[in-house]
């Protein structure tokens, strides 16, 4: 490179996905979460696009009272079948 010369910019070279566990750090946000293992939390946009992550900041919206993520996209997942087992106060395990 010369001065007065034009520059020919940058590229990638590659890229990498790494899906593995990172660290597992205490918070103090109630709705903060993480995955050990496999798997991803399953967010959608609001044109209704859905997007896989494995970052687990999360907040409640004010307004619709949602989950949703930095970015305000809705956690999301399946619907509960059937009917939740009565956990009684101060059983035995």
């Amino acid at each position: 490179m010369f001065a007065g010369s034009t520059g020919l910019g940058t590229k990638v070279s590659s890229t990498l996905q790494d899906f593995g566990d990172g660290s597992l750090n205490s918070s103090s946000r109630a709705l903060d979460v993480a995955i050990s293992g496999n798997g991803f939390f399953r967010v959608q946009d609001s044109s209704g696009s859905v997007y896989f992550s494995r970052n687990g900041q999360f907040t409640l919206d004010g307004a619709t009272r949602n989950i949703v993520n930095m970015q305000g996209m809705q956690l999301t997942g399946y619907p509960v079948v059937g009917t939740p087992p009565v956990i009684q106060q101060g059983a035995d395990p």
